[in-house]
């Protein structure tokens, strides 16, 4: 979320308190993404034995 007012942007963690992004959080938090994406996308070869 964003306030309308100063610009500030909060998210809300696990038990529903605000937290202020950073700007080290929202790197963090990108590159947790594409991580995601990326384990995603390439499917994991089953292998029989």
């Amino acid at each position: 979320m964003t306030c309308s007012h100063c610009d500030t942007v909060v998210v809300t963690d696990r038990h529903g308190n605000f937290e202020t992004i950073t700007v080290s959080n929202t790197q963090i938090a990108d590159t947790l993404q594409e991580l995601y994406r990326l384990t995603r996308r390439i499917p994991k070869t089953k292998v029989a034995v």
